[in-house]
This record gives structure tokens, C-alpha cells and sequence, in this order.
């Protein structure tokens, strides 16, 4: 690769983590509001969970895909707990019935 060809690549990679991020926090209001806070943080976290394990797997052989696809992944799950957990944590269940 020439080192402008490497710069993008490096900067591709980089940024599709906050473009996962992005669009997380933004799917994570959606499974707050139809599948509760607890359900939506297991869900966020196993994508994150799936994300990262991509990640692990990519080598050389197997091409930026993974790496990518992985990155992505990992952002939806930053993103997608990171507006969740406050949510979780500062309105306790029973708050129903103060309107939290």
C-alpha cells in the first residue's frame, strides 16, 4: 500500500467505531422503549460482545473485513450501553410510580 492508500485505510477504520457509536445510542432509545432497560443493556452488550470477538479473529489472511464488520459492531455496542446504562441506573424499577 502507498502511504496515502494506508492513511485512508487507517482512518477508515478508526472512524467506523464512532459511526457505530453514533448510530447505537440513537438504536438504543428504540430498545428502551419496546423491550425495557435491563433486556436492551444484554442485547447492547452481547453485540459489543460479538464486535470484539470479531476483531480478535481477523489476521492477515482473512482480510480488513473483519476487522471493519468488527468495528462496527463494537461501536453499535459502545454506543447502544452508553445510553442505556445511565437511564438504568438512575431510575429504579419501582420509580413507575413517580413517573422517573
Amino acid at each position: 500500500m502507498t502511504a496515502s492508500h494506508l492513511a485512508l485505510v487507517k482512518a477508515n477504520i478508526v472512524s467506523v467505531y464512532q459511526a457505530g457509536a453514533f448510530f447505537g445510542a440513537l438504536f438504543a432509545y428504540v430498545s428502551n422503549y419496546f423491550i425495557g432497560r435491563k433486556k436492551s443493556l444484554y442485547v447492547w452488550s452481547l453485540v459489543f460482545i460479538v464486535g470484539a470477538a470479531m476483531m480478535l479473529g481477523a489476521n492477515g489472511q482473512r482480510g480488513l473485513g473483519l476487522i471493519i464488520g468488527g468495528r462496527v459492531l463494537a461501536g453499535l455496542g459502545v454506543g447502544g450501553t452508553s445510553m442505556c446504562v445511565p437511564i438504568y441506573v438512575s431510575c429504579p424499577p419501582f420509580a413507575i410510580l413517580i413517573q422517573c
